[in-house]
């Protein structure tokens, strides 16, 4: 389960990281979207492994 940790600090970090580099909108990207979904299916899977 420590690499489902891992996954999730690298979903986290990605989404922090890719927010620095862009202008500054009071609004939500898309990309901020494709972040979110992405760490959503990784929790899923987790939950998932957890479940079996």
């Amino acid at each position: 389960i420590s690499l489902g940790i891992m996954t999730v600090l690298t979903m986290a970090f990605v989404g922090i990281d890719n927010r620095g580099d862009l202008p500054k909108v009071s609004y939500s990207t898309a990309l901020d979207y494709f972040v979110g979904v992405c760490f959503g299916f990784v929790l899923a899977a987790i939950i998932q492994f957890a479940g079996v």
